[in-house]
């Protein structure tokens, strides 16, 4: 297999966990492919996992096991494991259940399975074509292909749609939406007060505020009503509209932010105009693929591709981001050289600094540690992992919030120079007054030593 694919794989199970995992259908049309992933989620004990066929064609029959391929107690990707033989032959597999094989199932039929004590884990369950096993490359496979609908429920008790190490993301959702709700009152409060020099931007960082609150409502009810065994599929497309909209929108104030719009300059230079210009179809892009990947099954033939587009979107987002702090810091410090508001000028490049290093923090926190964490957890502690990423976005956003706050006397509130202009030197130069001056005499020089001595 390809390294892209492999990668593709170990991303399938990072993610999967984390996405809403109710009653979906898998429709495939003529599919070729060795491994198709099915799901992947944490199943505690009492849960119960049913999958239901439907217009199961394999044409031409095939000669080897073609169905579904299940693991218990594990997180594995069997894609990823270098091997001639498929794997119901694999004999070092030690928590393999029962399988499943298309040719002895009946259309219209069922497979419930409940997991008793010493099953509960994490659950891994993969479609299996083994007379394209040895032939793994697309092109050359031309062995039986699968047509299937398949209906897939993993309910884990009492009665929860969701995996078993995310019954606590409800509550991580309300704690979201109480924290951003007491942000943005407190934003708020700052944007009344009477000597705060409030620009646009501000006034859109509040909106963008509210944004992520409604988001956060809408995946708190989302995930409710799947603890409690129904889909909502209504609060589901509303989940991802908001994340849609709130997604975009706040990638384009940040990267306003970034490029030092309204705080540095009152018009942005081409360079940084076109970066933000940029951000913003890329965000579009980027926040489309993410709903398409959330709303997918895994193992549709374009999940992969999708997901694929959005990590890559959403790091060149964030690399155009952090090219605009650079930029507005570098323009910041050659104002250190040029201007005389030396401490003030400081002031600006130590936040922008601040901002950068934030930025880089965040971007390795939530890409990065979350995800390492996420796959050393227990199934029953997978909403650790979301908890994480909920707080360091709060923290994230308040740290935003507060070095760009709208208070009195703001350091990067200031007019910047440019640097073939003149700084006026007092009050009447800066009002066009030229000040009188007047040249002392002799008889007034002579005057003047009598007083002195």
């Amino acid at each position: 297999m390809t390294i892209i694919s492999k990668a593709l794989g170990l991303l399938v199970l990072a993610l999967a966990p984390l996405l809403v995992t109710a009653s979906k259908t898998l429709s495939l049309e003529e599919d070729r492919r060795a491994v198709i992933p099915l799901l992947n989620m944490g199943m505690a004990t009492g849960a119960n996992l049913v999958l239901k066929f439907d217009n199961i064609h394999i044409i031409p029959e095939p000669t080897k096991f073609v169905g579904v391929f299940m693991l218990k107690g594990d997180q594995m990707d069997i894609g990823l494991v270098e091997s001639d033989d498929c794997p119901v032959d694999w004999h070092f597999l030690k928590n393999r259940t029962d399988l499943v094989d298309f040719r002895n199932v009946t259309e219209g039929s069922s497979y419930t399975h409940t997991v008793a004590d010493f099953e509960a884990g994490y659950w891994s369950a993969f479609l299996v074509n083994c007379d394209q096993w040895s032939s793994l490359d697309p092109s050359m496979m031309t062995g039986p292909a699968l047509s299937i609908d398949l209906l897939h429920t993993a309910i884990n008790p009492p009665n929860s749609l969701l995996s078993a190490g995310m019954l606590f993301s409800p509550r991580i959702y309300l704690f979201s939406f109480v924290a951003y709700s007491l942000l943005m009152a407190a934003y708020s409060r700052m944007l009344r007060n009477t000597d705060a020099q409030v620009y646009t931007l501000h006034k859109l960082m509040l909106a963008s505020i509210g944004m992520i609150i409604i988001d956060k409502a809408f995946h708190g009810i989302q995930a409710y009503y799947l603890s409690t065994g129904y889909e909502a599929k209504g609060w589901a497309v509303a989940m991802y509209a908001s994340t849609f909209i709130k997604s975009t929108v706040l990638m384009s104030i940040f990267a306003l932010i970034a490029s030092g719009w309204s705080f540095v300059r009152p018009i942005l230079p081409e360079g940084e105009r076109k970066m933000v210009l940029w951000v913003i179809p890329i965000q579009v892009l980027s926040n489309l693929a993410r709903v398409m990947v959330d709303a997918m099954e895994i193992g549709s033939s374009n999940w992969d591709t999708w997901d694929l587009v959005f990590i890559f979107l959403d790091f060149v987002s964030f690399v155009i981001i952090l090219t605009a702090i650079m930029r507005t810091h570098k323009h910041l410090q050659l104002s250190l050289e040029t201007d005389g508001k030396a401490a003030a000028t400081l002031r600006k490049v130590r936040m922008w600094g601040a901002l950068y290093t934030g930025t880089i923090v965040y971007m390795y926190a939530t890409r990065v540690v979350i995800q390492i964490v996420s796959a050393g957890l227990p199934y029953t502690h997978e909403w650790v992992s979301l908890a994480m990423s909920e707080v360091a976005s709060v923290v994230f956003y308040s740290f935003i919030g507060w070095r760009f706050r709208p208070v009195a006397a703001n350091p990067y509130m200031e007019l910047e120079f440019g640097e073939d202009d003149e700084e006026p030197k007092d009050e009447e130069e800066a009002a066009g007054v030229t000040p009188a001056r007047f040249e002392l005499g002799d008889d007034d020089m002579e005057m003047e030593d009598r007083h002195r001595s």
